[in-house]
């Protein structure tokens, strides 16, 4: 009884082993996760809606621009392309654009961008904001590199590109579309009369020997000796040359950071800002005007910054605004009686400002909210009358609002105050020297483009 229950147990692990294995390496397949590529420049990234339903994060470029990537090959690429183009447009650039992919400067492959059109010829706007001119792209890497680039169109509009790098067993392998060219298939060929009728070209070839046998006489061929298996052969001749395998090319080391720095720079952008807002010591509208530059700090300066986490800019911003007070001040004088005095004067502020911009991982539609909050130096100088005077104070600036792109640039909107605190010779009711405000609440307009 005891061998029959163990005979038993050990066939049904037998079965059961198979099974279990095969679970568990789907379950490791299933589980597998692709590698989201992040490129070394760029001016920073767009949360994107997929038609599924989940969110994505894509790189603008430029028409006529690139991104580049560190990148591994032999490998596989699956790569995302949308327009920056609103939809319910005309489509004005042709059928076929092409993002050329390539790897350490060969072209790899043309990927054809094609946007789904409407029966009027405008842009469908099933996609959402973003028009779909590639999905799902499948690129293989047939050969080792070390970076990875993909070109804009010069003759097209801006891009939005998402790469993703699939490991093995990524159900992404499975819905991706291969851009391989098929091999073209073999031509059928019909057979010649010779092949059909063999017996046909005998006859004929019987026929001309006997008219031009007298003619040509038949050249006699040297007969040239066999080896046989036993004749000496020189074992060099029959062993072919062994080559040694090429040695692995090792993985190319992470950027430093002086290539990160150049990456930074070139990622630059720079634009105007405009504003009006109310001082706190002042009577009139402050008016501003300035020119703000922007750059984004992660993940190009370090590699452990992820993109949920949102992102973060380094601006410098130069400008000026101007604070005014034109007022009467009335009071009773004990001997002289009522007395009136004009007051009139204004102050010019320069600030010049170091402020961090971050851009919180939130997405309404193409807008991204922003919270900022920086600190630097004013000049400033006091005109009253024909006196002036001139000076340096302290400046900081926080302020809460919104990015969106807008043609080839973004566009920011903002509600924020500027303070500051300056001594122009002002006594108190003590007799002590008294700091003047020059802070402001404003609402501030900028539009940032790269060059």
């Amino acid at each position: 009884m005891a061998q029959s229950l163990l005979s038993e147990v050990q066939y049904g692990v037998r079965w059961m082993a198979p099974v279990v294995l095969g679970l568990v390496l789907a379950s490791s397949q299933a589980n597998a996760t692709p590698t989201e590529l992040v490129p070394l420049n760029g001016p920073g990234h767009f949360r994107v809606s997929e038609q599924d339903g989940s969110e994505a994060i894509y790189y603008p470029v430029d028409p006529g621009s690139e991104l580049e990537y560190a990148f591994t090959g032999p490998s596989k690429v699956v790569i995302w392309a949308r327009s920056t183009r609103p939809p319910d447009q005309p489509w004005i650039y042709g059928p076929y654009l092409k993002l050329p992919v390539l790897a350490d400067g060969w072209n790899v492959t043309d990927l054809v961008l094609r946007p789904r059109l409407t029966p009027m010829g405008t842009v469908d706007t099933a996609a959402g904001s973003f028009p779909i001119l590639a999905d799902t792209l499948l690129v293989e890497i047939p050969a080792q590199c070390s970076t990875l680039v993909l070109k804009a169109p010069t003759g097209g509009p801006g891009l939005l590109i998402r790469a993703v790098e699939p490991e093995p067993g990524d159900a992404l392998l499975q819905s991706a579309h291969s851009t391989a060219v098929p091999p073209p298939e073999p031509t059928q060929t019909t057979e010649s009369p010779a092949e059909e009728n063999p017996e046909m070209w005998e006859a004929e070839d019987q026929l001309a020997v006997s008219i031009f046998e007298e003619e040509e006489p038949e050249e006699e061929v040297e007969e040239k000796p066999i080896l046989s298996a036993a004749s000496p052969v020189d074992e060099a001749a029959e062993e072919p040359a062994v080559t040694e395998p090429p040695a692995p090319v090792p993985p190319p080391p992470p950027p430093t950071l002086k290539a990160r720095v150049s990456q930074s720079m070139r990622a630059i952008q720079v634009g105007p800002q405009l504003g009006a807002g109310a001082p706190a010591q002042g009577t009139q509208v402050s008016p501003y005007v300035g020119i703000l530059s922007s750059v984004e700090l992660f993940p190009l300066l370090w590699d452990a910054w992820k993109p949920e986490w949102g992102a973060m800019h380094l601006q410098v911003g130069l400008s000026w605004y101007a604070l005014k007070v034109n007022e009467e001040l009335y009071w009773q004088d004990p001997y002289a009686g009522p007395v009136t005095i004009d007051v009139s004067y204004r102050t010019d502020v320069v600030p010049l400002l170091f402020d961090l911009r971050y851009e919180l991982p939130l997405e309404l539609g193409p807008v991204r909210p922003f919270a900022t909050l920086g600190a630097g130096a004013a000049f400033t100088r006091r005109v009253e009358g024909n006196a002036g005077s001139r000076g340096f104070a302290g400046s900081s600036r926080a302020a809460l609002g919104a990015a969106m792109p807008a043609g080839p640039g973004l566009g920011l909107a903002s509600l924020g105050w500027q303070g500051g605190r300056k001594n122009f010779g002002l006594l108190d009711p003590e007799g002590e020297t008294a700091k003047e405000g020059l802070g402001v609440l404003r609402l501030e307009l900028a539009y940032l483009v790269s060059f």
